[in-house]
């Protein structure tokens, strides 16, 4: 019996340091692993089996381990994975906020040559699948047409115009990315000043006489809109943009309160309209 204490104690202490030597790897999907680490990099850990030391290296990835608990009881929370997803989600939130306010540089379409124009769109819910899209466009000297016979030549010019266009815009896969394309209706309104020049031939003075009259032009529509959405950075916005659309309303009037003689000139004509547009996102 004098033996059996010290024997007892001594196997107690060698299972204590056995135990006691191995690490221990517990996974994310709540497996555990007696193992003998070897090295511990930045994006893996390389180990040895603790029941087959003198067997091959083993890795696994940061991504599947939990923590680490090592022999001398120090315990490493490996939280590599947890935190970058909560940063990256944290970023994507940042980088794709509500509201954008653009400056269109190029604003085009078939009823005015040329303009520039400002916009500012909306998100509505909370993926940013949906927006109001508010543009106002500016165009200048818009128009010439000329008609050109025997008897004399009659040009009417647009000096300039203002289109007003509340829509709004679709995004299938959420304006939430780099590039996204969106599509859309809007109603279009547009009012502007023009000046008629009329030249006919007068033989009392052997050539042509020049009469002007001012106008003004109204137009109301419907728009279909498709546009290609590009955010390089948190912040920057750049677009392009075309629609198709039906001016079912225009008034084509002269400054005395009559009306001219080709009256909705131009409601045969489909709406055509493109712009480019830069942006800030906020």
């Amino acid at each position: 019996m004098k033996f059996i204490l010290p024997f007892f104690l001594v196997s107690t202490l060698v299972l204590s340091n056995y135990s006691s030597a191995q690490d221990r790897i517990y996974t994310r999907s709540g497996g555990e692993f007696e193992v003998k680490i070897k090295e511990v990099n930045p994006r893996s850990v390389i180990y040895k089996k603790w029941k087959s030391q003198d067997g091959p290296d083993y890795v696994m990835t940061k991504n599947e381990i939990d923590r680490i608990k090592y022999s001398n009881g120090d315990e490493e929370i490996i939280s590599t994975r947890s935190f970058s997803t909560k940063q990256r989600v944290n970023a994507n939130n940042a980088r794709y906020p509500v509201n954008i306010f653009s400056i269109l540089p190029l604003a085009m379409n078939n009823f005015s040559a040329v303009g520039v124009g400002l916009s500012y769109e909306r998100f509505l819910d909370k993926g940013n699948f949906v927006s109001l899209y508010l543009p106002i466009v500016f165009s200048f000297n818009n128009r010439t047409n000329y008609y050109n016979n025997n008897t004399g030549l009659y040009e009417k010019t647009n000096d300039y115009m203002t289109w007003f266009m509340p829509g709004c815009k679709f995004y299938p896969t959420s304006s939430n990315g780099i590039v996204r394309y969106a599509v859309g209706g809007s109603l279009a309104f547009a009012t502007g000043q023009k000046t008629y020049t009329k030249n006919t031939w007068d033989p009392a003075i052997n050539g042509y006489r020049t009469d002007r009259t001012q106008g003004s032009l109204t137009m109301l529509g419907f728009m279909v809109n498709n546009s290609l959405n590009i955010q390089p950075t948190q912040h920057l916005h750049l677009g392009l943009e075309m629609g198709l659309g039906i001016p079912y309303y225009v008034s084509d009037k002269t400054s005395n309160n009559g009306t001219y003689a080709n009256d909705n000139i131009f409601s045969n004509s489909p709406l055509i309209q493109f712009n480019f547009n830069v942006g800030y996102r906020f």
